[in-house]
């Protein structure tokens, strides 16, 4: 399936060429060894969205569903962005906090 591609530098991973079907069209993409799985599971993802999307509205064409389906994945991305910005911001201040409190600790070991 895979088709090992030569890099030109040296320390680069030999690519491969996997072909993947979306929406009933096959692309050619470049991967690392390592990436396939993910990929192909993305792949098989993005084509069960679609599919929900054409069961759940008959009438709209293959065009709107897959738009319907990137739209879907976009907001899951932006969601989960959101939410680990969250996260990192809550942890940072929490550090923030507890240098300050060292810092503080210093000071008072120092005066």
């Amino acid at each position: 399936m895979a088709e090992p591609i030569k890099s030109q530098g040296k320390k680069e991973p030999t690519l491969h060429q996997i072909k993947v079907e979306v929406a009933g069209r096959v692309y050619p993409v470049l991967i690392q060894p390592s990436e396939e799985k993910d990929i192909l599971e993305i792949v098989n993802e993005i084509n069960e969205k679609i599919k929900f999307f054409q069961q759940k509205y008959l009438k709209s064409d293959i065009q709107d569903c897959i738009a319907m389906a990137y739209l879907a994945f976009a907001a899951q991305v932006a969601q989960e962005k959101k939410h680990y910005t969250l996260e990192n911001e809550a942890e940072l201040t929490k550090k923030l906090e507890e240098l300050n409190q060292k810092v503080k600790n210093i000071n008072q070991i120092i005066n």
